[in-house]
């Protein structure tokens, strides 16, 4: 996960990269053909989603390497955490400041979300809670269902031991 202060101008740019994300997605191709589609058709379906696929990991590739690098950590997800902790170095963000956050799950893309800090907690580590304003409805389906899942498991453990 990583995290970067944003003006009120780049969190508009933010929120437009969002939903333009959102919209590409919804423009896949996908594998799955309907049952009406020819045999001999499901080949250029399968062959025009593996190019898809090419294409975004070229245009995800160009698209990392020319903003700036985001520090990276590992956070655990759910309510009862602190927030997000904040390196010495990084600046500190106050409340209704807007952030960039871009989350890795296991198993899934990176998700770009839009967050306003909600508040700032000091102490032995510093760090900050935020309120997802803009995400994408099918990311934010998978960190709900990330999260359902690490809490079955963790209830599921607290069983057997």
């Amino acid at each position: 996960m990583g995290w970067r202060l944003l003006e009120i101008d780049d969190a508009d740019m933010v929120r437009s990269q969002i939903m333009d994300l959102c919209l590409s997605r919804s423009w896949q191709i996908h594998a799955e053909a309907p049952p009406d589609v020819p045999e001999e058709f499901r080949y250029f379906l399968r062959r025009l989603n593996e190019l898809e696929t090419k294409i975004n990991r070229l245009a995800k590739k160009q698209e990392t390497g020319s903003s700036t690098p985001l520090r990276v950590r590992a956070i655990t997800l759910s309510p009862e955490t602190g927030g997000i902790p904040l390196f010495p170095t990084e600046p500190r963000p106050a409340v209704d400041d807007f952030v960039e956050i871009r989350l890795t799950l296991p198993a899934e893309e990176e998700i770009l979300i839009l967050g306003q800090v909600t508040s700032v907690v000091s102490g032995e580590e510093t760090s900050f809670q935020v309120r997802f304003v803009t995400v994408a409805q099918d990311q934010a389906d998978h960190i709900v269902r990330y999260l359902l899942n690490r809490q079955r498991l963790e209830q599921t453990q607290k069983k057997f031991y």
